[in-house]
């Protein structure tokens, strides 16, 4: 019922096109007749007003929302570029743990392999049956040699403080 006022104002019984008025009857007077058009013209008068200020209202309203959504359009593209750039960020990251983990396990085997011109066949075998090594060992073992530097000696007796 509502979408049909607003639809078609010119409805007859829509709230906004007052009633129409009958027309004068012959037994009113002229002077009788101009005080009904003062009043039906003020009334409209202040209709007109009422309307005005609901037709601001609403315009300043449509300006509030369109301003917000301005607003959350703007934060959602920051939001985004931000994203991108943690992206960015977390592969970085990643390439440099895969770049460290390769270093470790490089410096892990170079310092537990022994040397092909004295390693006999027992030994080659021993290589090939030794477990993979886990990311997780290589640093608990770094640990441990940080661990033996800074608790040896240095040559003047003083413990060596990092």
């Amino acid at each position: 019922m509502e979408a049909q006022r607003h639809l078609a104002p010119h409805h007859p019984h829509s709230p906004l096109v007052p009633a129409k008025r009958d027309p004068p009857s012959p037994g009113q007077s002229v002077a009788e007749q101009i005080e009904a058009l003062k009043q039906s013209n003020e009334h409209l008068r202040g209709r007109v007003m009422e309307l005005e200020l609901v037709n601001d209202l609403m315009k300043s309203r449509v300006s509030e929302l369109e301003s917000s959504e301005q607003k959350a359009r703007s934060t959602i593209e920051n939001l985004k570029s931000d994203i991108s750039g943690y992206q960015v960020r977390e592969n970085e990251l990643y390439r440099k743990i895969d770049k460290l983990q390769d270093e470790l396990v490089g410096a892990y085997k170079t310092r537990h392999s022994r040397s092909p011109s004295s390693s006999s066949r027992g030994d080659e075998e021993s290589a090939a049956k030794r477990r993979k090594v886990s990311l997780s060992e290589l640093v608990e073992e770094k640990n441990q040699q940080n661990a033996q530097q800074s608790a040896s000696p240095v040559p003047n007796g003083d413990m060596k403080v990092e």
